[in-house]
């Protein structure tokens, strides 16, 4: 459930997104990355997973993986903490493309285990909305 009053940011740059009312999902107008959207129902749940994404975007993901766990201890049903620490067992982040512009994705921790197997990515899948 998105809340009034809450700024939700992009996950790939960090800009706050513009989210139409009863979608999951957002595009960052600044860097074009398609978001989709936590259930955080407190601003200091929200803050927690922004700093998480921080944590993630500069490459520590260890940090960010301990928030999103406290998180999901919250909300164990939310698709998007899931998906978060899938990306920081992957070492997911999301540099800019010189050439074609945007950002991309690069994987920096590389897993023995293939990643449609992985117990966080099933999760993600099962709590997913239509949209996400």
């Amino acid at each position: 459930m998105i809340r009034e009053g809450l700024v939700y940011t992009c996950s790939g740059c960090g800009e706050p997104l513009q989210i139409e009312p009863g979608k999951m999902i957002a595009t960052c107008k600044v860097c074009g990355n398609t978001n989709a959207i936590p259930k955080m129902v407190t601003p200091e749940r929200q803050e927690s997973y922004d700093r998480a994404m921080q944590f993630r975007r500069n490459g520590d993901f260890e940090k960010a993986k301990a928030l999103c766990m406290d998180l999901i201890n919250d909300f164990g049903d939310d698709a998007e903490l899931y998906w978060s620490l899938l990306l920081c067992k992957f070492g997911v982040r999301f540099v800019e493309d010189p050439v074609k512009g945007g950002l991309h994705p690069t994987i920096q921790r590389m897993q023995n285990t293939d990643v449609l197997e992985d117990p966080d990515y099933k999760s993600a899948l099962q709590y997913a909305s239509a949209d996400q």
